[in-house]
């Protein structure tokens, strides 16, 4: 087991209940964070000295312990260090005072997302002596940005959490919870707003990997959010009980539209599923994607025109497996 103590040092209790304990940072001795990487990859983060890395076994000295690729002008504390590998591309995820940090182990460079009100920056790149524009947050025609990191509130990341879809889940100190999508080009946010969340002080990430929770821990208590299982149960197709539907029967007089929600959610991989809506003919009138919020939405039109009451069936299916629901509703004109 390793513990960092933030004004002492960092210490490795081993399988005897010996205790070894060496200095991670020369300057201060205040480790906070540290994240073992595949490659035999450790990393470091203090709350004042930044971040370092050591490649290699066994138990490190200080004198093994590097800087990062060219050095960048880091603001702590690094609370929190994670790793994201997909396909051919590697990223280690922290975050500071000043923002979220990502270094790209392809292109060997270190970035720094923002919630760009100053200069409306998005992205920041370290050229090797100062952080520079990388690129911007995308204006309408209406002049209205993008969301923003930390909803426009905060810059300051407490932790990154990254999903089994490559999503970045990021806890900011004072603007909820800021989804970086799997491409790192557009966020979404949870704020106390439009959400769940008790405060907007978010420090700690939790997963089920079984049943798909996220569980939050903020300023004012815990809540949790579904985000999708890593394991798939394999429990093939489930049953009517496993989907809320609400309002069934669905009256459009009186609701905007109806909502489908899949439970549990071990049993698809949210983020990669389609729902499919049938009339009693069997035709289709409606093929939907999730939204933001892991759920589907239909307004009760196919094509723009108003369907007929009846019984309507619906398939939610998995797009990266067979695995589907599927039941019946109603709609009431």
């Amino acid at each position: 087991m390793w513990i960092g103590d933030k004004s002492i040092s960092i210490k490795i209790v081993v399988n005897d209940d010996s205790v070894y304990s060496f200095v991670g940072f020369q300057d201060n001795h205040d480790p906070m964070s540290i994240a073992f990487l595949p490659y035999n990859e450790l990393w470091l983060g203090a709350y004042y000295s930044g971040l370092r890395y050591r490649m290699g076994t066994g138990f490190p000295t200080t004198e093994e312990l590097l800087y990062p690729v060219d050095d960048p002008d880091f603001a702590g504390p690094f609370l929190n260090i994670t790793y994201q590998e997909s396909d051919d591309r590697k990223y280690l995820w922290t975050g500071g005072m000043d923002g979220l940090y990502m270094y790209d182990y392809y292109w060997q460079d270190w970035f720094r997302y923002t919630n760009g009100l100053v200069e409306d920056v998005k992205v920041f790149r370290w050229n090797g002596t100062e952080w520079v524009n990388y690129y911007y947050y995308w204006y309408d025609e209406d002049g209205n940005p993008e969301s923003r990191m930390g909803a426009g509130k905060s810059t300051q990341v407490n932790q990154v959490y990254v999903d089994q879809h490559g999503r970045k889940w990021i806890a900011t100190n004072g603007g909820g919870i800021s989804m970086l999508d799997e491409e790192n080009d557009y966020f979404t946010n949870f704020t106390t707003e439009n959400s769940s969340l008790p405060s907007d002080v978010v420090l700690s990430f939790a997963h089920n990997i079984y049943t798909g929770e996220l569980f939050v821990g903020t300023a004012e208590g815990m809540c949790s959010f579904n985000i999708g299982a890593q394991i798939n149960n394999g429990q093939g197709t489930g049953n009517i009980d496993d989907v809320v539907i609400y309002p069934n029967p669905f009256k459009p007089a009186e609701h905007s539209c109806i909502y489908f929600e899949s439970r549990p959610y071990a049993k698809l991989p949210t983020g990669e599923n389609m729902l499919y809506i049938y009339n009693l003919a069997g035709e289709l009138v409606a093929e939907l994607e999730e939204s933001d919020h892991f759920r589907f939405f239909w307004d009760g039109k196919n094509i723009g025109k108003d369907v007929a009451s009846g019984i309507y069936f619906f398939v939610l299916s998995s797009k990266s497996d067979k695995t589907y629901l599927n039941g019946k509703f109603a709609i009431i004109r």
